[in-house]
Order: C-alpha cells, then sequence, then structure tokens
C-alpha cells in the first residue's frame, strides 16, 4: 500500500527518507507533493522517483546559466546541487495548476531556507517556478523545473525607542 501525502510529509517531519516509503504519483498533484518533498531533502533517490527519465527532461536552477536538458545531465545537476547544501526546505505558495490529457503544468513560488555548504547560516528562499509533468506509464512525472530567483520583500523596519 502506498502512502498518503500525509505520510509524505511525516518523511519529512521525522527525518526519515522519503525512499522508505513507496511514493504515490497517481496525480501531478502527487508528484507535485514528492517533487518538493525530495527537494527538501536533499536525497538523491527520492528525487530520482519523480523524474521522467527522458532524453526531453529539461531543468533550470535559480543559479543556471543554460538549461540542462536530458535526464543524466538533470541527474548530475540535482546531485551537484544536493551536495552544495547543508539544509534546504522548500514549499510551493501561491501555486496554480493546469492539466490537459497526460501533460500537467503548474506555476507558483517556492519559499523557504537553505544552507549552503561553509555558510554559518540558513538563507530565505524566493523563486518563481513552471514545473511541467507528464503522465508516463501510469505515473505523473516531471518533466522540466524552471526557477527564477525574485528579490525578497523588504524586511518590516522595528522602532527603536
Amino acid at each position: 500500500m502506498k502512502p498518503t501525502l500525509l505520510a509524505v510529509a511525516a518523511a519529512i517531519v521525522s527525518a526519515t527518507p522519503l525512499t522508505a516509503y513507496a511514493v504515490e504519483l497517481g496525480s501531478p498533484y502527487e508528484a507535485s507533493a514528492a517533487f518538493y518533498a525530495a527537494l527538501s531533502t536533499l536525497d538523491l533517490s527520492a528525487m530520482e522517483e519523480v523524474w521522467a527519465k527522458t532524453g526531453d527532461a529539461t531543468y533550470v536552477g535559480p543559479r543556471s546559466t543554460t538549461v540542462t536538458v536530458g535526464w543524466d545531465n538533470v541527474r548530475a545537476a540535482w546531485e551537484a546541487s544536493n551536495s552544495a547544501f547543508v539544509s534546504r526546505t522548500v514549499e510551493l505558495r501561491e501555486s496554480h495548476m493546469a492539466i490537459n490529457g497526460d501533460t500537467a503544468w503548474e506555476v507558483g513560488i517556492e519559499t523557504g531556507t537553505a544552507q549552503r555548504i561553509g555558510e554559518t547560516a540558513a538563507t530565505q528562499i524566493r523563486n518563481v517556478t513552471a514545473n511541467v509533468y507528464q503522465l508516463i506509464d501510469g505515473d505523473w512525472l516531471m518533466v522540466s523545473h524552471v526557477v527564477h530567483g525574485v528579490p525578497l520583500p523588504p524586511a518590516t523596519p522595528v522602532a527603536v525607542r
């Protein structure tokens, strides 16, 4: 029996690796939740569960200077990205998803925190994102993830008395 999204969320909270569960990818909403859970675990095998292993897979990260094309290259990009962080938590907010046949796409705002190796504190994350999923052999899998950093809102000044 595959777990519900609640089990995936529990895996994050309890620090149990996502790969300890069979990931349910029966809808693009579940695929999105599994992707963001994998993104927050820094576990490459969890990321592998949610991606289509095709030559058409594409990735553009917040620091990318080019488009990464093909699953092998996308996997290598995630491996390099994951190895650069001590921790990373990301949530999708203000999301909108549309589904047409065997293709789904969503846009939204990613928010969270990340701490790079060698840094003493985590920094805030705020990205605009566009994700594309395809129904492949009964599972909804990510085929494209594009993010672009956006400025964080200014801090609210605190009056000193």
